[in-house]
């Protein structure tokens, strides 16, 4: 029997997972010859996924922190989103590897702090936007995201 992860019951099994992944992928980036081996993505090296991690880490850190402030929050289009996280992911190249480890590892904890303390009305409800303008399901949402947004569009 498969979890609902939009379920709030199924949080502590999605974290889990998380911390369980996150604990393989550390132990990659861990070992120095991994750090330079090329990877699926085209012309990126691990060190540009861990770039990629910090950079998309960081970016939800400070929406998050926006949309509990109820500030607003820009977005970007499509068309740019390639470049853009292509871009952000490799500036990270040129910090020394340990110290690019340390943050990513730092920015995850606040990460997974945030989600530890979530409850089950964060959980349903509450929304963090994504940097670029993608009509999709986010986060741990449902149905019952795009009918919010809708009601939304609909008042402004």
């Amino acid at each position: 029997m498969s979890a609902n992860t939009m379920d709030y019951s199924a949080k502590p099994l999605l974290l889990d997972v998380i911390r369980a992944e996150r604990a393989k992928f550390y132990d990659l980036i861990d070992e120095p010859r991994n750090w330079n081996v090329q990877t699926r993505c085209e012309a990126w090296e691990t060190r540009d996924i861990v770039g990629h991690m910090i950079d998309v880490t960081e970016g939800y850190l400070d929406r998050w922190q926006m949309a509990r402030e109820g500030r607003p929050i820009d977005t970007r289009g499509l068309l740019v989103m390639a470049e853009g996280l292509d871009d952000n992911a490799k500036t990270f190249r040129r910090f020394p590897r340990d110290q690019v480890i340390a943050r990513l590892k730092s920015d995850s904890d606040k990460m997974m702090a945030i989600f530890d303390s979530l409850t089950a009305d964060d959980w349903n409800t509450f929304l963090v936007t994504h940097p670029y303008h993608v009509c999709r399901f986010e986060s741990r949402g449902d149905h019952r995201i795009l009918s919010r947004r809708a009601w939304y569009a609909a008042r402004v």
